[in-house]
């Protein structure tokens, strides 16, 4: 879900479902941006690949994101350490696994190792991606519940508007007490 663009590294996603060739599942791509011709054709090069796109307006995101068993998070080399994407938030506060090509010395990555919300691979290399796509494809669903619950519980405690501004407040409060 989200942009479709060079950095976002969508073409190697289309690339590595297609290498898994597992038919029961499907790759859904949410979203518009500079790439999407790009990877559309990349996929009606695989016909046999269950490959969509779909557009929705902001307000659907929750419900698309809900629909899906891993939510993908893939990033061009050397983007993810450049800051935190907000869709990591996002895709947290959805209760689902997370799958990230991602550089491995990124936030991003420290995030879904320590608090074990999904699984990260090295950018841009598609076997590796390839190889984590089947590790989630056959694991257990209770396994992938508890990646999910990981990912909402961390969400909610660290990466929320309500919590952060609840600390932002404290700060604020604290600094004027000091100054009087």
């Amino acid at each position: 879900v989200g942009s479709i663009s060079p950095t976002a590294n969508i073409d190697l996603l289309i690339k590595a479902f297609v290498k898994l060739d597992i038919k029961k599942s499907c790759l859904i791509i949410t979203g518009n941006g500079t790439d999407k011709k790009k990877c559309m054709k990349i996929a009606k090069e695989h016909p046999t690949s269950l490959i969509e796109f779909t557009e929705i307006e902001p307000s659907q995101v929750p419900e698309i994101q809900s629909k899906a068993d891993v939510l993908l998070l893939p990033l061009k080399k050397s983007v993810g350490s450049t800051a935190l994407p907000s869709k990591l938030t996002a895709y947290m506060l959805s209760s689902k696994p997370i799958l990230a090509s991602i550089d491995f010395n990124s936030e991003v990555s420290e995030i879904i190792n320590t608090i074990k919300c999904g699984k990260v691979c090295h950018p841009e290399d598609i076997h590796a991606l390839v190889d984590k796509m089947k590790e989630f494809f056959y694991e257990d669903k209770n396994i992938l519940d508890i990646m999910g619950k990981n990912s909402f519980t961390y969400a909610r405690k660290y990466l929320s508007k309500e919590e952060n501004l609840n600390k932002l407040c404290k700060e604020i409060l604290t600094l004027i007490k000091k100054d009087v």
